[in-house]
């Protein structure tokens, strides 16, 4: 954010999930320069070094980030979000409310409350309240335990 504030391009899109049509990397249109990052993994980085005191006095030099003090918690960024955000809703459709198919849980309340060392009561609330995404059903016994591919239901 900070390098993209100072009006260059930066893209985090990997070559190989655009068939070679992103940058994958920083350009800077004030110097027409590309700057391509590589791969660990499935993290993309820049490769950089320390530059030798030749390169400091005679090759060129690209200023990416603004002198200003660097606050990326500062809430312009928020305010500047919400005013785009803002024109946009005026010009285009906005989703009001979305809905799925009801996946109700196929264990009673009292056998859950028991389960959960709780109430009754809480039980059938909190029934009420969830969903149950992502399950997996198999035609024979069980003989191992799925992991979720939810994050946040795996926890």
């Amino acid at each position: 954010t900070q390098i993209r504030s100072y009006m260059h391009t930066v893209c985090l899109n990997p070559k190989q999930l655009t068939n070679g049509k992103s940058l994958h990397g920083i350009y800077s249109e004030n110097d027409d320069l590309e700057l391509h990052y590589r791969m660990h993994g499935c993290i993309s980085y820049l490769p950089i070094r320390t530059p030798t005191p030749d390169e400091m006095e005679n090759c060129r030099h690209i200023i990416l980030t603004a002198e200003e003090e660097w606050n990326p918690y500062s809430d312009n960024f928020d305010r500047a979000e919400q005013a785009i955000l803002n024109q946009q809703s005026h010009s285009s459709h906005k989703i009001a409310a979305t809905s799925s198919k009801d996946h109700k849980s196929s264990v009673p309340p009292d056998i859950l409350a028991k389960r959960w060392g709780t109430s009754l009561n809480i039980a059938k609330k909190t029934l009420q309240v969830t969903t149950q995404r992502g399950i997996r059903q198999l035609t024979s016994p069980l003989t191992r335990r799925f992991r979720t591919r939810q994050t946040q239901l795996r926890y």
